[in-house]
């Protein structure tokens, strides 16, 4: 097995990751950022390997999502991602940064989300992940009853979301009292664009960039 250079704690060297090796649920050691685009990040993992990073898999808390372009920089060391998933004939491997990133959803969980449908009379749609997705009925964006429940709601717009049900349809809430973000507040400027502020927390609104899923990057570059 090839070894690489770098040397553990105990003296012995460390080998190399293989994309064969790894598996979901994986806590990769230190990893260094290459480039960040809209949605995603790609890590060095070695010179031969690399795996990206959806925006939502970034971070637990919102204000680093807010800002996830100038957040994360290249070079920086990034530690403790985990393997979401990798794909063998297509040569790609998904990290996340989050603390329980790798679990699965359970209700009473909180969860960073991002806004991507308003649906009036019904509620609003909010991807959870690359391919997650789930909904907040009318009834579960605050706490006290509005004519206007969607007001002061974006689509981009990152939020914190309380998982009300978790199965085949994901339900969410943001109602604070449940530990979501309650929809609304006080309007703010950003990139140029009037979004909401929560006046509870630090749910910014953020113009959402659509990013198709990348793959077969490993020893070409992104795509």
């Amino acid at each position: 097995m090839e070894l690489t250079r770098r040397i553990s704690g105990d003296g012995e060297a460390a080998a190399r990751p293989s994309l064969e090796a790894l598996a979901p649920g994986d806590v990769l050691g230190p990893c260094f950022v290459q480039q960040v685009g809209a949605d995603f990040l790609w890590a060095a993992l070695s010179p031969t390997l690399r795996a990206r990073v959806f925006v939502l898999d970034a971070a637990d808390d919102v204000a680093t999502l807010q800002h996830f372009g100038s957040h994360f920089k290249p070079g920086q060391r990034l530690d403790g991602a985990t393997v979401l998933a990798r794909d063998l004939a297509r040569r790609t491997l998904d990290l996340t940064l989050r603390k329980e990133g790798g679990a699965k959803l359970k209700v009473g969980a909180v969860v960073p989300g991002r806004v991507t449908k308003l649906l009036p009379g019904v509620g609003l749609n909010v991807q959870l992940g690359a391919r997650k997705f789930g909904r907040v009925h009318l009834t579960d964006l605050r706490d006290v009853w509005t004519d206007a429940p969607l007001q002061g709601v974006t689509e981009g717009q990152f939020v914190r979301c309380a998982v009300a049900h978790a199965g085949d349809k994901i339900d969410l809430s943001l109602r604070a009292s449940r530990g979501g973000c309650e929809a609304g507040g006080a309007a703010s400027k950003v990139r140029g664009q009037t979004h909401a502020l929560s006046r509870r927390c630090d749910c910014t609104s953020l113009q959402c960039s659509e990013t198709p899923l990348l793959s077969g990057f490993f020893g070409r570059g992104a795509r």
